[in-house]
């Protein structure tokens, strides 16, 4: 107590250091789970019970879920990755060519009904025989026919039309959305860097105030002080561990990728 190293404040203060400790472990286990949630959640699990593999959004695996062939990649290749992968922009271009196979048969019904008739002649005059060929061509049209098919047609070239617009709209929408999921998770990752250097930082500074108390050089109350700035910092670094990983989780499933798909350079 004289030299200042167990007085009653400080043992307080550890006290309130402890608790204050365990509050803030509760609060990144919710964290976590809320992470672990929503990836269940994007990746079609049910998000109150845990996968089949029970290490996939465990500590350090979720990890794997990053790849290095990712990071290579700009904004406009996962774009353009992103439109050939998506099965939806395929299955509207599938409609589009059905629908052009309408139009093009709401089409042929202006043509008119062709009739083609033809025979032989074979007569004899007079002892002498007579050969011949006879045939000929009708072609018919019904107005009534016509009109019905103008409204076909009609009908045909606007399902066309409308199929075309809501391909547009599909393609914009894969395209803003793929690039800002790939701006959010470029933060990440930088808020990622940005974290790990900070807990670098307060684990050095913690372990070097540790060494200068067991010297006698430093108090009880700034070793206290240390070791609650390290665990702020492991915990503000394992939240945007798992947001970096959740980034690209997302940014994986708007380009029309798997979790675990492989990326082709």
């Amino acid at each position: 107590a004289d030299e200042g190293y167990a007085l009653k404040g400080d043992r307080e203060r550890a006290q309130a250091r402890l608790a204050d400790g365990l509050l803030h472990l509760q609060e990144a286990r919710d964290q976590r789970e809320d992470a672990r949630m929503k990836l269940c959640e994007i990746a079609d699990f049910w998000p109150l019970t845990a996968p089949k593999d029970g290490n996939l959004f465990a500590g350090e695996s979720l990890l794997a879920v990053r790849s290095p062939a990712l990071t290579a990649l700009s904004v406009e290749e996962c774009v353009w990755r992103g439109l050939l992968a998506r099965k939806d922009l395929y299955a509207g271009d599938q409609t589009i060519a059905l629908r052009k196979v309408q139009v093009i048969e709401a089409l042929s019904g202006f043509l008119p009904n062709v009739l083609l008739g033809g025979g032989g002649i074979n007569q004899g005059v007079a002892g002498s025989a007579l050969r011949g060929w006879g045939g000929g061509l009708v072609a018919t049209w019904s107005a009534f026919e016509g009109f019905r098919t103008v409204q076909d047609y009609r009908a045909a070239r606007a399902k066309r039309e409308a199929e075309f617009k809501l391909q547009e709209d599909r393609m914009l929408a894969v395209v803003t959305g793929v690039a800002e999921a790939y701006r959010n998770w470029k933060r990440c990752g930088l808020e990622l860097e940005a974290a790990a250097q900070a807990r670098r930082a307060a684990e050095t500074d913690y372990a070097e105030t540790e060494l200068r108390f067991g010297e006698g050089e430093e108090t009880l109350s700034t070793v206290l002080d240390k070791l609650a700035v390290r665990d702020a910092a492991r915990v503000q670094y394992a939240a945007m561990d798992y947001s970096s990983a959740l980034a690209e989780v997302i940014l994986r499933q708007t380009m029309g990728l798997g979790i675990f798909e492989e990326i082709e350079k």
